[in-house]
């Protein structure tokens, strides 16, 4: 196996781990806003106050900010950055693509649901198993780890 697609191996495997932790933070951190941000109907009826699209957001920038850092200093540390403005503009790029991701993710679970009648489960053993999160998810770590790999965390060029 030649040098360079073993460092893409090794690369995405780092990329699953980081990943796989963003998710564990996201999800905890979800649980932790969600009751952290209660806030009575009777104080604030109005959608605004609402916990849950809070702790959504909140968890997601959490998620994001430790999934790009874990990516940057681990997944691909050895593609150095010259200056603070391409680190920022690395970050906005984390983002977008991230954002692709999950939109890709909700549109592909709605389309299953509700255009295709296919259920988000399927029994195996008798227990659940949710087959369409798992394939969105796989086509997210597909399109995240090739997108940051091009377009994110590149080869920066120098002029020699």
């Amino acid at each position: 196996m030649n040098t360079k697609l073993k460092l893409q191996i090794r690369r995405l495997i780092k990329f699953c781990i980081v990943g796989g932790i963003g998710t564990i933070i996201g999800v905890y951190g979800f649980y932790i806003f969600i009751n952290w941000l209660k806030i009575p109907d009777y104080i604030h009826p109005s959608w605004f106050f609402e916990p849950i699209p809070w702790a959504i957001g909140l968890s997601t920038v959490l998620s994001v900010v430790w999934n790009f850092t874990g990516n940057s200093l681990w997944t691909f540390k050895d593609i150095a950055v010259s200056h603070a403005k391409t680190h920022m503009s690395r970050f906005v790029k984390f983002c977008i693509v991230s954002t692709i991701a999950s939109v890709t993710g909700w549109i592909l679970l709605y389309v299953f649901r509700y255009w295709l009648g296919i259920s988000y489960y399927i029994p195996l053993l008798g227990f659940p198993i949710p087959w369409a999160i798992g394939f969105t998810t796989l086509i997210g770590v597909a399109w995240t780890f090739s997108a940051n790999t091009l377009f994110t965390f590149r080869e920066e060029k120098t002029n020699k």
